[in-house]
């Protein structure tokens, strides 16, 4: 007995013991009867997300992905990361594809895989830690220039350089609905960001952006303050492991002072100095709390920026100088609710002017202090800052060189406060 002859009942019960890989790249394509099996099978009609990443699938397997997706009508979101997607195969893909496809291009293997999945409803992405390139990403923005619904894009991991990133800001000057690009973890330069920072001035949907593990210097942080000037939708920038350092941040602190939607900023391991802070700090000491985003907007467009509610600068050279100018901004700001200042050089004395800003402040409730040199006598500043404060709910001192006994002693004049607080 075969698929081929077996009542339908018994090959759902057989597919109600597979999962979704084995049921595509195993069944699927075998016999056009199987097929039609497949297609009314309950499961598969309501299938709207199918995670492959990390499954070894080489060509041979994007072939067998992309001749499932030509029939599949549900499929929104598709991850194939961490795979083996790249160079040999073409001719086995274009044999599973129309006709004037293969006409039209000359494609590699990536490229033709690309255009197949690009025409399905996705909206979801995921290519990240493949060897895609700068060639298979010249033929992705082409497809993504025609593309109406693809929403969020992982590229994370590519091998793209500054030519691939040429080639991207092409695909991306018309595109009206990409919201999510990770590009993180290439190899990029400022030039590349140039590219970007280009198109993100024209786009008006783009709300989070992923740029960190790349080559990124203070002159690409140039570009992008400068986009970011003029940008009305982007909420999320992640820049961290790049080296912005001061002077970075000196076109950042233009940026933040007109820029009135950004609200989490990730600027960690920049190499930013006090200096660098001072020019941070510049920007936030004017933010208010009376305004929301939207009223900031329309009636203060010119003040001081006022939605970033996180900001992450950890692991930087910021002393308990560049500290200083930070709590003297937090003193008037009244937006920063999650800080990261983990891995820098704060010893006790920094930690004495934090707690100066944590007895007053009201709205902080993520404090980050991770592996600095504030010891005994800065924790017992900062935990006796605390005791009016109603609104810090995680606050992290592991790796701080403070005592036993004293971490059992804070405890328990913490013990009545609904506050998480890690010391190891």
């Amino acid at each position: 007995m075969s698929f081929t002859t077996i009542p339908v009942e018994l090959v759902h019960r057989i597919l109600d013991n597979l999962d979704e890989l084995t049921i595509h790249l195993s069944l699927y394509n075998t016999c056009s009867r199987l097929n039609l099996i497949i297609n009314a099978y309950h499961q598969y009609k309501i299938l709207t997300i199918l995670h492959l990443g990390s499954n070894e699938i080489n060509n041979q397997g994007a072939l067998y992905v992309a001749d499932v997706l030509k029939y599949n009508t549900t499929l929104t979101t598709l991850w194939l990361g961490s795979n083996y997607i790249q160079g040999k195969g073409a001719q086995y893909l274009a044999d599973g594809l129309k006709h004037n496809l293969v006409r039209l291009f000359n494609f590699s293997f990536i490229t033709l895989f690309i255009f197949t999945i690009l025409k399905q409803a996705l909206t979801t992405l995921s290519l990240s830690r493949n060897l895609i390139g700068d060639d298979g990403i010249q033929y992705l923005a082409c497809a993504l220039k025609y593309n109406i619904t693809l929403t969020s894009l992982d590229l994370e991991a590519n091998q793209i350089t500054d030519e691939g990133m040429k080639h991207l800001s092409h695909g991306l000057e018309k595109n009206e609905i990409l919201i999510k690009l990770d590009l993180s973890n290439n190899k990029f330069s400022d030039q590349g960001i140039q590219y970007i920072a280009d198109v993100l001035e024209k786009n008006k949907k783009l709300t989070t952006l992923y740029l960190c593990y790349n080559q990124i210097s203070s002159e690409g942080a140039q570009f992008l303050a400068k986009a970011l000037q003029n940008i009305t939708t982007l909420i999320i920038l992640n820049i961290a492991y790049n080296e912005i350092e001061h002077e970075g941040m000196k076109y950042f602190t233009n940026a933040l002072k007109t820029n009135s939607t950004l609200i989490n900023l990730n600027l960690a391991w920049n190499k930013i100095s006090d200096q660098g802070v001072y020019y941070l700090a510049n920007a936030l000491e004017n933010h208010s709390e009376n305004h929301s985003l939207f009223t900031h907007f329309a009636q203060y467009r010119n003040q001081s920026n006022q939605c970033l509610t996180t900001l992450n600068i950890a692991g930087n050279n910021i002393s308990d100088k560049g500290l200083l100018y930070l709590t003297n901004a937090l003193e008037k700001n009244k937006i920063i609710t999650t800080l990261y200042l983990s891995n820098n050089k704060i010893s006790y004395e920094g930690a004495h002017f934090l707690a100066n800003v944590l007895a007053n402040n009201n709205t902080l409730n993520k404090l980050y202090l991770r592996s600095n040199k504030i010891e005994d006598n800065g924790a017992q500043y900062i935990i006796n800052s605390l005791e009016n404060n109603t609104t810090l709910e995680t606050l992290d001192l592991g790796s701080n060189g403070i005592s036993k006994e004293v971490k059992h002693y804070l405890t328990s004049i913490l013990k009545n406060k609904i506050l998480q607080v890690y010391w190891w």
